[in-house]
């Protein structure tokens, strides 16, 4: 599974980020708009969310649960940071809604096990190694959610044995400063399918 973690506009807007990784396949966009103002991401989801329906990909937002609920998006992903309750979460917005997760320990990945969460992200902020670990642990006791990591990879990344234990990945910088961005997003894909 492939997550595209939207990027500060520079190089290319939002929608046409997103329209780029949806050709080359993506089915994920998760909106990272820290400190965006709600005239901005009202817009921005007029322009996305058509687009998101007429190739069925999910369409996320980070840490504004109400606003996402109100504009009818897929769901809600909660950074580690947010003081959000994951778990509150999953009771006011229903069975239907996506809610992901970041978790930083084993700890934290094995307290969502009998909750109604549909994935848990190691963030950008841990190292690879300490992923590797920490996904492992889990695993050995008895982890059953999806498990992404979270970071600056590229496609060769998705080889190496600390990408082992994960059951996807959410990227968005190096797939936009590609030549081709929508084909590096299917290589992507690709190499994630067949690891």
């Amino acid at each position: 599974m492939l997550q595209f973690l939207t990027q500060p506009e520079e190089q290319y807007s939002i929608p046409e980020q997103c329209q780029m990784v949806i050709e080359g396949g993506c089915g994920w966009i998760q909106l990272h708009l820290p400190d965006t103002d709600e005239v901005y991401i009202r817009e921005l989801a007029n322009q996305l969310i058509p687009l998101c329906r007429e190739s069925s990909a999910f369409l996320m937002l980070e840490n504004r649960p109400e606003l996402a609920r109100e504009l009818g998006l897929h769901g809600v992903h909660i950074t580690f940071d947010s003081g959000l309750d994951a778990i509150k979460l999953r009771e006011e917005f229903g069975p239907e809604a996506i809610i992901g997760v970041d978790v930083t320990s084993t700890d934290d990945i094995m307290k969502y096990q009998n909750a109604d969460i549909d994935y848990l992200t190691l963030p950008a902020s841990i190292s690879d190694t300490s992923k590797s670990v920490i996904a492992m642990s889990a695993q050995q006791a008895g982890n059953r959610l999806p498990l992404v990591f979270q970071g600056s990879y590229y496609i060769a990344d998705v080889l190496k044995p600390f990408m082992s234990n994960a059951a996807g990945v959410c990227t968005g910088a190096h797939i936009l400063t590609a030549p081709d961005p929508a084909g590096y997003t299917q290589e992507f894909i690709k190499a994630l399918s067949e690891r």
